[in-house]
């Protein structure tokens, strides 16, 4: 005998109806919901049927309802952020209070969408981390328009992303699934879902430098606020999938938020005229009466290409005055790096302006010649015609044929010269300086110097450093050891006299 159906084929018919007609009427209402609240953003009158949306996505239980849902709330708060409900400044009360009120459903809708990450549907899994970078492209964007202070991330809503991404909270369908079997909650979800972390590395983390930059940075704090031991192996399992990562500034291309690539505004004043020089090379006179915030912008204000330009002239503008006393040392550093691996510097400006540091460094600190020395040390390298400087007979040295006298750099006769200041400071009192010195006596193998190494150097950092400075090998005696005293001759039989008794007497 067959066995008897659960339900007639006529009552079946029937529930699948009631629910096809349910789902329609789930849709149809969601739709209302979505006109209804752009309409109230226009005419700036109540949002409170948001909740009710909110609570359709929540609790909806079939995939192409939730999926209605979250792409209508996705909508909507679009066009709430380009209302500017977000972020607009207002001292008005009321503002501050729907504004305060719509960030929260906006943080629901977050931790739902994070949530959805670990569904079991896997079209709901993407279209949530698709909906997440969206939003945080338009938070972001919002942010920067209203902000004073330039380009700006919206940290908050990234947060959220980044703990929805590391702890894989469990989906909301599938909390209410298994709401009752708590250690199955607990066992599954830990784990990153393989195509979600393939999508978000190829879509954004490997692309968009911004994106890889903050990731990197809220992954941090996460790591430190949870202790389950599957956080930092979601994190690793994200780390592994990366394929490139930016090695220099100028690798730095690609941006989810697009204001944040975008060059800051030029100050008022910006000093955009290049550096100009006669036929003959000699620096103009405005360059000469220039103060150091000049050509501060001459250099720092620019682009690269510009800054790189700009740099030619910097011999001309540090001859005449040279910008280099403790407390401004660091600031023309910056474009001084460029000159010793620029091979389009005039080469008969560059000998000149090594001389004349090098005969200033026979008065200055030893922190100053510290910096002197790598400085002068990858210009030779750069220019091997200047290691004449350096390979000159000693024959004549009492007479230097430089001209520290003369403003024009091209008729100082520093070729003529050499660099014999910097060699007496092998014999400098100084041991940092001492040893330094000595790297023109050697082969020109080392790598170049890094600049940025020598500039924090003062007298208190170089003291410090001779002080703690472990000494492996007793310094030899210059004198015996002696084993008379200073009143008795050495080799002397005669017994040592006590000067206090015969010059004192107790009675």
């Amino acid at each position: 005998m067959a066995p008897r159906p659960s339900l007639p084929a006529s009552l079946k018919k029937r529930k699948l109806n009631n629910d096809s007609n349910a789902a329609i009427n789930v849709e149809v209402y969601i739709q209302s919901l979505e006109t209804g609240l752009i309409i109230a953003v226009a005419t700036k009158t109540s949002l409170n049927q948001l909740t009710d949306l909110l609570d359709i996505a929540r609790k909806a239980e079939e995939p192409p309802i939730l999926s209605r849902a979250i792409y209508t709330l996705y909508r909507v708060f679009i066009v709430i952020l380009s209302a500017g409900l977000l972020h607009a400044p207002s001292s008005d009360e009321a503002a501050k209070k729907v504004r305060s009120w719509l960030n929260e459903r906006l943080q629901r809708y977050t931790q739902l969408l994070g949530g959805l990450l670990q569904d079991e549907d896997l079209k709901l899994r993407t279209a949530a981390l698709d909906i997440l970078m969206s939003i945080q492209k338009h938070l972001s964007t919002s942010v920067s328009k209203t902000s004073s202070t330039g380009p700006q991330w919206h940290n908050v809503h990234f947060k959220l992303v980044v703990n929805a991404l590391l702890t894989c909270p469990p989906s909301p369908r599938h909390k209410r699934r298994f709401k009752k079997c708590k250690s199955e909650e607990n066992d599954e979800g830990r784990k990153v879902d393989p195509e979600v972390r393939d999508l978000f590395v190829e879509k954004w983390l490997s692309v968009n430098d911004d994106v890889r930059w903050f990731f990197l940075r809220e992954s941090a704090n996460v790591l430190s606020s949870f202790d389950n031991p599957d956080v930092p192996a979601n994190l690793l399992s994200f780390l592994e999938q990366l394929n490139t990562f930016p090695t220099e500034g100028k690798e730095l291309s690609s941006w989810w938020v697009e204001e944040l690539g975008s060059r800051p505004p030029k100050p008022k004043s910006t000093g955009e005229d290049d550096v100009d020089q006669t036929p003959n090379g000699e620096a103009s006179q405005d360059l000469a009466e220039d103060a150091e915030d000049d050509w501060r912008k001459y250099f720092e204000d620019e682009a690269p290409v510009a800054e790189e330009k700009k740099a030619h002239g910097l011999p001309l503008i540090l001859y005449s005055t040279l910008y280099l006393p403790g407390s401004r040392r660091p600031p023309p550093q910056k474009p001084s790096t460029i000159l010793p691996y620029d091979g389009t510097v005039p080469q008969f400006h560059v000998p000149s302006f090594v001389k004349r540091l090098a005969r200033l460094s026979l008065s200055a600190p030893p922190s100053a010649i510290v910096m002197i020395i790598p400085f002068t040390y990858n210009i030779l390298k750069k220019h091997p015609s200047l290691m004449v400087l350096i390979h000159r007979d000693e024959e004549g040295f009492e007479h230097d044929p430089f001209d520290e006298t003369e403003v024009n750099p091209t008729k100082t006769r520093a070729l003529e010269s050499s660099l014999w200041e910097l060699y007496t400071h092998r014999h400098h009192y100084h041991s940092a300086v001492s040893t330094l010195a000595k790297i023109f006596t050697e082969a020109f193998t080392k790598p170049n110097y890094a600049l940025e190494d020598f500039l924090d150097h003062t007298y208190a950092t170089l003291f410090d450093t001779e002080v703690k400075r472990r000494v492996k090998k007793e310094p030899a005696l210059a004198t015996e050891p002696s084993h008379h005293t200073w009143f008795q001759k050495p080799n002397s039989d005669t017994p040592q006299v006590d000067l206090v008794e015969d010059l004192w007497s107790f009675v």
